[in-house]
Formats: structure tokens, C-alpha cells, sequence
């Protein structure tokens, strides 16, 4: 039922129905109410759980998730998404990193790339957008890690066809970020055991 009308490259457009997936799965929904030049009012209602339900809830998908002390370039224009994965990323133990655009992290990946170990790119930004960025990471450095982060299901084996290690789409879980992020990671090192070293 979403949808944008904005070009390619200039941001998804799809606040509502990335808000709309997170209040679904906690069991909530939103309400919506407008009126022509008077405004627009969005509701949230979410289920009303016990604290010490919570609690519990809360710190058995924590001992699942898996961390590290690798670093990660987290590049997203949404400036609210971009912070909360960094400091999601470093509640895991990661050096996070952030660029808000794909020039950014170009810029960022040629000054330091030897000490970045993934890159979390936004598919759909300003500018040169995340898949020329992907195509100019891949140009630098043959072997960099990235896994796109998108809005659009539909471009996920586009991206892997053009070079990413992975893909993920939003809304996503801290969860399954934290799984993919190890399962790229992961990946190299078992290269790396069976003597194919990354350089």
C-alpha cells in the first residue's frame, strides 16, 4: 500500500511504511487522521506488557546475538537511522563509522579502507546514490565488504549480482543485522583458515 514519487536518488520515501513495520511487529498499529490545509495526525498504539515480562523477553534474544570488535562504515542520509545503527553497531562491541552520503564514504574508504571491515550502505541516497557508490567501492578495493540496506525488496539480488556481500532489508530486527554483519564477516575468516587470505 506504500509508495513513492520520488526519483531514484533522492531519498526512499518510505518513513511511513518503515515506522508502519516496526509498530506491526510489536503488536501495535497507527492511526491516521488529516484534513486539507489544517494537517495531518498519526497515532501509535502499542500493547501494554508487564515489566518483568519485558524484561525477560528482552535479554533472551540479547544472548543470541552475536558481536565483534571489527570496524563498520555505516553509510545512510537518514540522519535518525544513521545513529541509532552506530551506537546498535558499538552496544555489539564494533568500531562504527559513519557518512551520510556516497560521497562520503568514498572519501572515507580512500583515506582509511585498509582499517574498515564492512560497509552498511543505504541503497537509495542523494547524490550518487548507493549503487554507484557500491560500483566505485568495488573499483577501490576489489575486496570490500558491503552489505546493501534497502527499503526496496526488488533490489536485493540486483545488488548481490553486482558485487555486494549481502542484503538487508528495511524494516530489519538489531537481530538480523547483527546475524548477516557476522555471517559476511565470518565468511572471510573461513577463507582466510582454508589459505586464501584477504589482502
Amino acid at each position: 500500500p506504500f509508495f513513492t514519487t520520488k526519483e531514484a536518488g533522492r531519498g526512499s520515501g518510505l518513513g511511513l511504511a518503515s515506522a508502519y513495520g516496526i509498530v506491526n511487529a510489536h503488536g501495535g498499529y497507527i492511526q491516521c487522521y488529516s484534513e486539507p490545509g489544517q494537517g495531518t495526525t498519526f497515532k501509535i498504539f502499542l500493547p501494554v506488557q508487564e515489566g518483568e515480562a519485558l524484561q525477560s523477553e528482552d535479554s533472551a534474544p540479547a544472548e543470541n546475538v552475536r558481536g565483534g570488535r571489527e570496524t563498520i562504515l555505516v553509510v545512510e542520509d537518514e540522519p535518525e537511522i544513521r545513529d541509532l545503527t552506530r551506537e546498535a553497531l558499538e552496544s555489539l562491541g564494533y568500531i562504527a563509522r559513519a557518512a551520510s552520503s556516497g560521497e562520503e564514504a568514498l572519501d572515507v574508504y580512500k583515506q582509511d579502507g585498509k582499517g574498515i571491515d564492512l560497509v552498511l550502505l543505504d541503497l537509495n541516497m542523494p547524490g550518487m546514490g548507493g549503487y554507484k557508490c557500491l560500483q566505485e567501492l568495488l573499483q577501490l578495493d576489489p575486496r570490500v565488504r558491503v552489505i546493501i540496506v534497502s527499503g526496496y525488496a526488488s533490489n536485493g539480488l540486483d545488488v548481490l549480482h553486482a558485487g555486494s556481500r549481502g542484503y538487508i532489508g528495511k524494516p530489519y530486527q538489531i537481530s538480523e543485522l547483527a546475524a548477516k554483519i557476522r555471517e559476511v564477516l565470518d565468511a572471510d575468516q573461513s577463507s582466510i583458515s582454508a589459505g586464501q587470505p584477504r589482502e
